[in-house]
């Protein structure tokens, strides 16, 4: 489970580029990516998958599932969403105050927030994993 709240801040592409390559089809995972996506995103995100299929010399039936969850959920719906997922990732290149992480951080899933920006606030040894391997 991705949560990407404004679709041009977040590392949307380094986080499906490494889900990509790490996972294929034949692989009992899926990507559910909950964001709020205008029109030219959308456009973006059709042009990223077409591109990482020609440099991966791959297809798009060969990919490891993605569901894009582009409508807005009712808050009560939230806790079960959040349940049902095995870790919840923050892709970030900047946010706000972390509103995806305090809903998450309540029901103590694992979390995987960029390093890029400053959640040190919200770390908790052994439930949140880190990284700015693939930020830029």
């Amino acid at each position: 489970m991705v949560s990407c709240c404004v679709f041009g801040l977040q590392g949307w592409d380094v986080l499906l580029e490494a889900y990509w390559k790490e996972f294929t089809i034949e692989d009992d995972v899926s990507l559910h990516i909950r964001t709020k996506m205008e029109a030219e995103d959308q456009k973006e995100l059709q042009a990223f998958i077409f591109k990482f299929c020609q440099k991966q010399k791959t297809s798009l039936n060969r990919l490891a599932p993605v569901k894009i969850m582009n409508t807005p959920l009712p808050e009560h719906e939230l806790p079960a969403l959040y349940a049902a997922v095995d870790a919840f990732v923050l892709p970030s290149r900047g946010e706000g105050w972390g509103r995806p992480v305090q809903e998450v951080k309540r029901l103590h899933c694992l979390l995987a927030l960029s390093i890029r920006f400053l959640f040190n606030v919200y770390y908790v040894p052994g439930n949140v994993y880190g990284s700015s391997r693939y930020c830029h």
